[in-house]
């Protein structure tokens, strides 16, 4: 059990570890060929002095036990090795510019100049006498339409209510390049956001 835990802690700080090393030679380098070869060389690095410091423990155990986990430690060396490898490789495949399915009804797309579409919810007033109010989710990455817009829905009195996932997010446009998902990105979609509903103010809801 001890050595199970030791295990699944080493996997999950390999993996952070990895995924940090693969996204921060990609930021700084802007070549995902270099990135990968930082993330397969931190995740070898990485294994084997995780592997190294797994085995010295391990030697000094007697009886059965001891060498059964002697005789299995390359073993999970290898295993934990491959399966971080492998992880870490998916983080390079770009999702392609499209956009999915409407996760929920009255779901429309807003284009962007760039070819990609936010995925935009609205839920009308009877009587709109305020501004409308735009829920900005929070994340990055945490874009929950399907619950969000009922959630928000009975805020819709005397004001409309719109949902959208930001880029990247939810049933939004997954831009190819990682480092367009930018603070000016995000300002400037919101802009579009209010520029196509045609208030001059909004009320911002932001969690």
């Amino acid at each position: 059990m001890l050595s199970a835990l030791c295990l699944a802690v080493v996997a999950m700080l390999l993996s952070t570890l990895t995924a940090s090393a693969l996204i921060g030679a990609a930021a700084l380098t802007g070549s995902p060929a270099r990135a990968l070869v930082v993330a397969v060389g931190t995740v070898a690095l990485s294994s084997a002095l995780a592997s190294w410091s797994l085995v010295r423990p391990v030697r000094t155990l007697r009886g059965r036990w001891g060498r059964a986990l002697r005789r299995g430690s390359i073993r999970w060396a290898v295993l934990l090795s491959s399966t971080l490898l492998l992880s870490c490789c998916s983080w390079a495949v770009p999702a392609p510019a499209v956009s999915p399915a409407d996760p929920t009804a009255a779901t429309r797309w807003l284009a962007r100049p760039d070819g990609t579409s936010l995925a935009v919810h609205l839920t009308r007033a009877a009587a709109a006498t305020q501004p409308p109010l735009i829920i900005l989710h929070g994340g990055p990455g945490v874009a929950d339409m399907a619950h969000d817009a009922p959630a928000f829905a009975p805020l819709a009195t005397d004001r409309d209510v719109y949902v959208y996932d930001r880029i990247g997010t939810g049933a939004s446009s997954r831009l190819i390049d990682p480092s367009g998902y930018t603070i000016t990105r995000a300002v400037a979609d919101l802009e579009a956001l209010r520029a196509d509903i045609g208030a001059p103010r909004i009320a911002l809801h932001a969690h």
